[in-house]
C-alpha cells in the first residue's frame, strides 16, 4: 500500500484555504466600498506612485512636487479653529435612552456611522430651528425627570 502524499495534499488544503480567504476580503471590500462610496487611494493616486522607466522612485517625485503621497491628507487651511469640547452628564429615561441607539442604527442601515453624541448635537440643532412657541411645545411633551444620581442601596 502506497503511502498518500501528505505534503502536497497540506499544500494545496493550505493554499485553497488562503484563495478562499483572499476572495472573502475582496468581497467585503468591494461591499464596503459600493456603500461608502470609493476609497481615498484610487488607481489613480496608485498609478502616479509607481516607478518610471527611468527608475526615479516615487520619493524622488515628491521631493520634486510632482506627486503626492497617496495617503496625502491637505490640512484645513480655513482660518476656523475646531471648536472646545465639554464634557457633561446628564440624566435620561432608559426608552429615551433607547431611541438614541435606533436613530443610531437607522444610521448605520444608511451607511452612516455616528456617536450618541452626534446624534444629540443633530437633535439640539433641529430644536433651534423651532420657533419660540414650537420649542416651548417639544419641551412640555417631555416627562420630567429627577437630576441627579441615583441612590444607591
Amino acid at each position: 500500500m502506497a503511502k498518500p502524499n501528505t505534503r502536497n495534499s497540506m499544500k494545496d488544503a493550505l493554499g485553497a484555504s488562503l484563495s478562499a480567504e483572499k476572495n472573502v476580503f475582496q468581497d467585503r471590500f468591494a461591499k464596503a466600498e459600493a456603500r461608502l462610496g470609493p476609497t481615498r487611494m484610487d488607481e489613480a493616486d496608485m498609478n502616479e506612485t509607481r516607478i518610471d522607466a527611468n527608475g526615479t522612485g516615487e520619493n524622488d517625485l515628491r521631493e520634486s512636487g510632482e506627486v503626492k503621497s497617496p495617503f496625502h491628507n491637505p490640512v484645513n487651511t480655513g482660518a476656523v479653529a475646531p471648536a472646545k469640547v465639554v464634557r457633561e452628564a446628564f440624566t435620561i429615561p432608559e426608552g429615551e435612552h433607547g431611541q438614541i441607539e435606533e436613530v443610531r442604527s437607522r444610521l448605520l442601515g444608511l451607511a452612516v456611522a455616528v456617536s450618541k453624541s452626534e446624534i444629540l448635537r443633530a437633535g439640539l440643532s433641529l430644536l433651534n430651528q423651532l420657533d419660540d412657541q414650537e420649542l416651548v411645545a417639544a419641551v412640555e411633551k417631555l416627562d420630567r425627570v429627577k437630576t441627579g444620581r441615583p441612590t444607591t442601596k
